[in-house]
């Protein structure tokens, strides 16, 4: 049962972030130039690639709770490093607020990631099971997709 959770979670988690950024971003706070339309797609495409990597490198989710709660750890971190070069990105002015409700909504998954992970290692399935049962319909999954709806209305799309 442990690890089908695993692996149900982490396929979600990587659905969804691959999903959002087929028509999303990141969080424009950065200084400099603007990037041009295609610059930006290219640029959050490259995380976006980033993490499937990182998924990659996780490989088969184990049977035993506290590894997967490790693996749940290092989703988390990935995502927060993802969240971080989202927001180093100085978006089109158009998706600005887009940007950055999808950089929030990605370090807000991180968070709850990490929470459902330090519960299996402690023993608490509790946690992570809510986390599951909860993972599409929380502020967090709330927040990337109507940043998603936001960029795809204003024409960008990574899909």
């Amino acid at each position: 049962m442990t690890r089908k959770f695993g692996v149900l979670a982490l396929a979600l988690t990587l659905g969804l972030f691959v999903a959002a950024c087929g028509g999303s971003g990141g969080s424009g706070s950065a200084g400099g130039d603007r990037l041009s339309k295609d610059a930006y797609l290219t640029k959050v495409k490259a995380v976006g690639e980033k993490m499937s990597t990182t998924m990659e490198a996780l490989g088969e989710a184990p049977s035993d709770p506290a590894a997967g709660g490790k693996q749940f750890e290092d989703l988390s971190t990935a995502l927060k490093g993802a969240a971080d070069d989202l927001a180093a990105l100085n978006p089109p002015e158009e998706v600005e607020d887009a940007h950055k409700k999808f950089t929030e909504g990605v370090s807000m998954l991180a968070d709850d990631i990490g929470k459902a992970g330090e519960g299996m290692m402690s023993g608490d399935m509790g946690e992570a099971m809510g986390f599951v049962s909860t993972l599409a319909s929380s502020d967090a999954m709330k927040k990337i997709q109507e940043a998603a709806d936001e960029l795809e209305k204003a024409g960008y799309n990574l899909g």
